[in-house]
This record gives structure tokens, sequence and C-alpha cells, in this order.
């Protein structure tokens, strides 16, 4: 053995105990130490002195010692582990949990697929995952929302999903949120959708897409921005690595027409993850509602860059296209994304909101009024969209949004209190 080495059958275990006694007249000074071995550092050491009077109880006395420290150190540790990964002992559905996580962080369409298989592989591995089953829904929900897939074809995988970690778990905040976010993204079932979120949040305070999803699904559409501005917050607070959460707050100072903020806190997201395509879709915007239109342009053609294939981002490239000198190559765009749509789905929100940038406002309303049929996740903010403005005058603009069901809508509407803050 080499020097300074754990024996064969140590190194094969995760933890070891080790330790030393010493005897001194009739008293025993037993020394034990618990190694995690994989990591290299001591969990717990403890020294105790015992009467050496009969060698058999004093060798069940330690041993009994040594295992409720075990159960201690070890357990909470491997409570935590747990709690983060999902909620499973399972150390495969654990690790599958987590990367599937990690792609569904990214907001890419490759991203968003390799998140369903790695949550449907972590529910192989334990089909009573909870945290999965709602991640699970949550992947197909974004497929969705990110016009990768129709929503028509992910609306009863998402829900099935959700419903079944409800069931599974009732007090899974994981699964609250995801049902709380198909109510809002999907049902327009706003005071249901609250209530859930309100639930998930209860369950566990420290959950930052519940907090999240929230501000920017729940509140955002009901125009209660400045709430939904301090629930994105609070989800930063909880996880200030998040790309996707940062990206939000400038989508809030968006809708709230703080384009300076706005641009301030996009610019940090991409300062953070300068890979992170969903940035520089919002910075796209920001600069469009600026009038820095060369700048949008090419935010738009970043972001295609980093998440091909993307017709979401391409139409909002046509969009702004449509808007300046550049007519021919946003019709171009146009014709693209009707091909395209032979054979993948393409949402009609951005080609509806490419019509009426080119002046075509019948075209664009019948676009809309079929983005607002396949309910597609843009269409519950776009009272709150800059994008919008201009058609905001049109009965049939006013029609539409009705389908809602939104108890109101808008920026002035007075702020209602925020029910949790960070620590409760």
């Amino acid at each position: 053995m080499k020097r300074g080495s754990a024996p064969e059958s140590q190194q094969s275990a995760a933890l070891a105990v080790t330790g030393s006694v010493r005897k001194k007249d009739n008293l025993l000074r037993i020394t034990s130490h618990i190694v995690d071995t994989l990591r290299s550092f001591y969990v717990s050491s403890e020294t105790v002195e015992r009467p050496y009077d009969n060698e058999f109880t004093l060798q069940e006395q330690i041993a009994n010692r040594i295992a409720e420290l075990i159960s201690t150190n070890v357990g909470d540790r491997l409570a935590q582990a747990t709690a983060l990964a999902g909620g499973t002992n399972n150390l495969a559905a654990q690790n599958l949990y987590l990367q599937a996580r990690y792609h569904l962080e990214q907001r890419t369409e490759h991203g968003l697929q390799r998140a369903v298989e790695f949550f449907t592989r972590a529910l192989e591995e334990d089909p009573r995952m909870a945290a999965a089953h709602a991640g699970l829904s949550d992947a197909y929900n974004l497929l969705a929302h990110y016009g990768v897939l129709a929503p028509a074809e992910v609306w009863t995988k998402a829900a099935a999903s959700a419903t079944r970690g409800v069931l599974l778990d009732d007090q899974s905040s994981e699964a609250h949120t995801s049902l709380a976010h198909l109510r809002a993204t999907q049902d327009w079932d706003w005071v249901g959708a609250e209530s859930e979120f309100l639930k998930a949040i209860n369950l566990n305070p420290q959950n930052p897409v519940a907090h999240l999803w929230y501000g920017a699904s729940c509140l955002s559409s009901l125009g209660r921005l400045d709430e939904a501005l301090a629930e994105v917050k609070l989800a930063q607070a909880l996880d200030p690595v998040s790309s996707i959460i940062s990206r939000n707050i400038a989508l809030v100072h968006y809708y709230q027409r703080n384009l300076d903020r706005a641009l301030q806190h996009i610019d940090l997201t991409i300062e953070q993850n300068p890979h992170f395509a969903a940035a520089y879709w919002t910075l796209g915007l920001v600069q469009d509602q600026r009038g820095e239109m060369d700048e949008a342009v090419a935010a738009f053609k970043r972001a295609i860059e980093l998440s091909p294939p993307s017709p979401r981002i391409l139409g909002a490239l046509g969009g702004v296209l449509a808007k300046g000198s550049s007519r021919g190559e946003a019709l171009k765009i146009l014709n693209q994304l009707n091909e395209l749509s032979t054979r993948r789905y393409i949402s009609p929100f951005e080609p509806a909101l490419m019509n009426f940038n080119l002046g075509r406002r019948d075209e664009g309303f019948a676009l809309l009024a079929k983005a607002f049929s396949d309910r597609c996740f843009e269409v519950i903010t776009i009272h709150i969209d800059p994008r919008f403005d201009s058609i905001r005058p049109d009965p049939r603009y006013e029609t539409l949004v009705q389908k809602l069901n939104l108890p109101y809508r808008g920026r002035d509407q007075p702020r209602q209190p925020t029910p949790f803050t960070l620590g409760r």
C-alpha cells in the first residue's frame, strides 16, 4: 500500500470510520472519525472518555454512538442533496434530473428537447419522482412557448405530467408551480393560477422558479407589473446565476416602458452569460423600441446564431426589418416561415406582427386570431407588449384580448401587496 493511501476496502467505500483508543489507568479515551473518502474530508469527529469495566458494553456504546453520528450528520447531508436533486434517493434519477434542469435552463430548441429526454429517463429510474414529473411538464410547456411544437401537441402531456406530480406528492412545490404555470399559460385561468402559485410558494418560499413564473407568467399578464418585478427579483435573490431569471427582469422593465433599465439589465445578463440566446432576443426587443434599428437587427441575428434553428427569433428579426427600408428582406423571411410551416409548426404570432409592420393589417389580424386560437404563449402579454401599441385602437384588437379573460389589465392598475418576501 502506498504511503498515506487508504486500504483497498476503504477506498471502495463512500464513508469510512476511523479512530484511535488510548488507555490510562482504568479510563479509555476513544476518538472516532467519519471520513467522506470520495471528497477526502471529515464528516464528523468526536472524542469521548469511558471507564474500562466491561469490554462488550463499551463496544456496543461506541457502535451506537457512531451510528447516531452517521444518522445525524450524514443523513442531513443526504436529505439536503435529495431535495436539491428532485426529492429521490435514487442516484441515477438524481443525476438525470439535474442534467434535465440544466438543459431546460438553456431555453434553446435543442436544450428543451434534451430536457424532455432526461426527465423521461429520470422517471424510468424512479416513476414516483414528483419533481421529475413537474420538470417534464415544464419541458413540454416550454416547447410550445418557444414555438418548437404546436401548443395542442403538448397540452395533454404537460397537464398529465403536472397533475401526476401533484398526485404523487401534494407537498411538492415544483409540481404545484408546474400546474400553476399551465393554468396561466394554457387555461388562462388567472384566479386558479395565482392560487396555485401562492400554494407553491407557501410550500417552499425558496423555490426560485415559483417566484419567476408567478411574476413573469401571471402577474405580468394581470398588468401588476410592480409586483411582477418584485417576484422576479426575489427569484434572482434565490438563484443569482440563472440567466433566464435575469433576462426576465429586463423583460418586465420592457413591459413597463422603462427601456433604459431594461437595456441596463439585459446587458448585465449578457455579461454574465454571453452565449444565452434568449438574452439577445430580449436585447433586440428593447433596442427596437429605443429606435436603434441596426442594433436590434444585430441582436436578433446573434440570437439566431446561438440558437439554430429558431423560427421564433427569425420572425422577430423580420418584424424589425419590416419597419424600415428592408421590407424586401422582411418579405423573404415571411416567405421562408411560410415554407417552413409545411414541414414543422410555425407560430402565427411573429408573422402576425410582421404583417402589421408591413402595413397589411387584415392579414395581421387573421394571423393574430390564429395565435389566440392556438393559445400561443406570447398572446398573454399582448396588452402590455409595446410592439402592439399601433393596433390597439382597432376594435378587432379589443375583441381578441377579451378572450384572455383578464379581470383587469394595463400598466395603470393599482399596485397590489406582494404576499411573500425572502426569508418568510
